[in-house]
């Protein structure tokens, strides 16, 4: 019984050999594709990151430049609003220089309406007085008109007593002359007699 063990185990670690140099050509096989696997994907790897370094040199490049042109924009910025900043200076002092000049012409305007009010007060106690001096002017027009008439009616009666009075007063003169005459008559008389 010894020999047949010793075979069965004999037969048994020929298998045991044989799946052991299966397993190690196995194993060789395996590293081989491993170490194949590994390079192949170190390469892709080291190309990744050659593409990847590439592509973020060519970005912080980018970046650098955008940087570079934002701290000019920057600095024309920062000039641009400090200019402003004196502009707005200026301005508030003009606003403030205006709102003065403001004050002062409101209160020219509420001089000039107090004055307007007070020159209109005096237009209208005028244009009163003036009212009235009109009103006397048509009542006096209407008495000269009166008076006219008036006129007229006594140049007409004084005409129409010229008219009597002129035979009157030839009668006066020629009774003043016979009066006269008969007066140096009397005298004549008197010396002689």
């Amino acid at each position: 019984m010894g020999l047949w063990r010793r075979m069965e185990y004999e037969s048994k670690l020929g298998n045991v050999d044989v799946k052991l140099t299966d397993a190690m050509s196995e194993k060789v096989h395996q590293v081989r594709a491993f170490e194949e696997t590994k390079t192949q994907l170190e390469e892709d790897a080291d190309r990744e990151i050659d593409n990847l370094k590439k592509k973020y040199e060519v970005m912080l490049r980018v970046e650098h430049d955008i940087g570079l042109r934002l701290k000019g924009e920057n600095g024309i910025m920062r000039k641009k609003f400090n200019a402003l900043k004196r502009d707005i200076k200026t301005q508030e002092d003009d606003i403030a220089m205006l709102n003065e000049h403001k004050a002062n012409l409101n209160l020219n305007i509420q001089n000039l309406e107090n004055e307007m009010a007070s020159l209109r007060k005096e237009i209208a106690a005028r244009d009163e007085t003036i009212g009235d001096k009109e009103r006397r002017i048509g009542d006096m027009k209407k008495k000269t008109m009166e008076l006219e008439k008036f006129k007229f009616i006594l140049d007409f009666k004084v005409a129409e007593l010229r008219k009597q009075i002129e035979p009157k007063e030839r009668d006066v003169v020629t009774m003043r002359d016979q009066l006269q005459s008969m007066g140096d008559e009397l005298q004549r008389y008197v010396r002689l007699g």
